[in-house]
């Protein structure tokens, strides 16, 4: 398809193959490259797709091409991939395929790449009144002599996009590099060690103690996945939990973490007002997990009002009203949610009077700065006077010193949680209990 078509999703992947591997045949051997291929993704496509579903986010990824092609020559060849069935199962579309012909140097196309990635990051696309502003990552390949196929070539490309991705605010685009296959093939093997791990029942729970500031008393605690590996001992969660999110096997993992937990919990009965705050993945929540969790509070020996769910805001991004069905299903049996890292994700100012929330937890990215930055200390308490008007408690994250806690009472904030308390730790070595 010619930058410029109207017509763009899904109509053009078996022409980008085809041309690849024509231009592959008539490679030369001159300075400057031929062709480049280009990947362009969506950060948090996944989380738009899930919240918004799939019409809706289709209707989305159009506007996204129609800004591709608004910023290409007419000579430049553009596809998507509307279903990643082959190449990445969990994508649900949102890859953007970019074929540039006699780029120039490589300076060119990084030119093109940016002047891409510039577009679309700063143009507003709006569905249904909604108006979305969306973070573009872009992997660049270049046709090399290692390269054999144009399979190969695309596969380079979304690697050197993917790895962007992951970096978050650093690299918004990237060369790919013989170094990227490397760790295209360890995230390969670690994914098969957590599907090995959740078999092997290698995931475990650690708890890291929530105070309440006025009477600086452990009231609650929240339980955090850990990985014991076989042969590793413990990994990081920074390692595993990202390709845990990303394959979707955050759910089961999830799910383990919850029936370990009420195992404890039913030891805790004694502790009438203890409660026990467990993260819920986007991935997973929904009619399925809501039934699971009321199933659990009839049939196990515990007490649903001891458990609280840590939700993100950006859950609240699409249908908010089945959000809420859901959550007050398990808030009619007892159970509370918490909106987790309040203020860093999409916003739900406009839901949050009307969310079945006890608790907002401010990120730890607000209480680094509170001492500081006047400003912090300004939001910090705007969400404070704000979430008690509401009727909620407010708990601060990432507390690390006494100046901090000192502020925190000083604003009215009801609990802490940070290292200043207590490491996250198995349940044989929390004292605070």
């Amino acid at each position: 398809m010619r930058a410029g078509e109207e017509t763009f999703l899904g109509s053009d992947w078996a022409v980008l193959c085809d041309r690849l591997e024509r231009l592959l045949k008539r490679r030369s051997r001159r300075k400057h490259p031929a062709f480049s291929l280009l990947s362009l993704g969506i950060r948090d496509a996944d989380h738009y797709y899930t919240a918004l579903g799939e019409a809706r986010w289709r209707r989305l990824l159009r506007q996204v091409g129609q800004c591709i092609q608004g910023s290409l020559r007419a000579s430049d060849y553009v596809a998507t991939l509307v279903t990643d069935s082959e190449f990445s199962p969990v994508m649900h579309g949102g890859r953007f395929f970019m074929l540039l012909e006699q780029p120039g140097g490589l300076l060119d196309v990084c030119n093109v790449a940016q002047r891409v990635r510039s577009a679309v990051g700063e143009a507003s696309f709006t569905i249904d009144d909604q108006v979305f502003k969306f973070q573009p990552v872009i992997g660049i390949a270049l046709p090399d002599a290692s390269v054999v196929s144009g399979r190969q070539l695309i596969e380079r490309a979304m690697q050197a996009e993917m790895l962007a991705r992951k970096e978050k605010d650093e690299e918004t685009v990237r060369l790919f590099d013989p170094e990227m296959q490397r760790e295209a093939m360890r995230r390969i093997r670690l994914e098969a060690e957590i599907r090995k791990a959740l078999q092997s029942d290698e995931f475990t729970v650690f708890f890291q103690p929530i105070v309440e500031l006025a009477s600086e008393e452990v009231v609650g605690c929240e339980g955090l996945v850990r990985w014991k590996h076989g042969q590793k001992g413990m990994v990081s969660p920074a390692e595993f939990i990202p390709l845990a999110e990303e394959s979707g096997l955050i759910a089961d993992i999830d799910r383990q973490v919850f029936g370990k937990t009420c195992k404890i919990l039913s030891h805790w009965r004694q502790r009438r007002d203890f409660f026990v705050s467990l993260n819920v993945s986007v991935k997973e929540f929904g009619d399925r997990w809501s039934s699971m969790v009321v199933e659990s509070f009839r049939s196990r020996d515990i007490r649903p009002e001891n458990v609280h769910f840590e939700l993100t805001e950006s859950l609240f991004l699409g249908d908010t009203e089945q959000a809420i069905r859901f959550m007050k299903q398990v808030v009619a049996e007892g159970g509370s949610f918490a909106i987790d890292d309040f203020g860093t994700g999409f916003s739900c100012l406009s839901y949050l009077r009307r969310l079945p929330v006890k608790y907002l937890k401010i990120d730890k990215s607000f209480i680094d700065d509170l001492a500081t930055d006047r400003r912090a200390c300004e939001l910090v308490d705007g969400v404070i006077q704000m979430g008690h008007r509401l009727g909620m408690e407010i708990v601060a994250e990432g507390v690390e010193n006494v100046e901090q806690v000192e502020l925190l009472k000083h604003l009215g904030c009801d609990c802490a949680q940070g290292f200043y308390y207590g490491r996250p730790a198995p349940v044989e070595e929390c004292h605070w209990l």
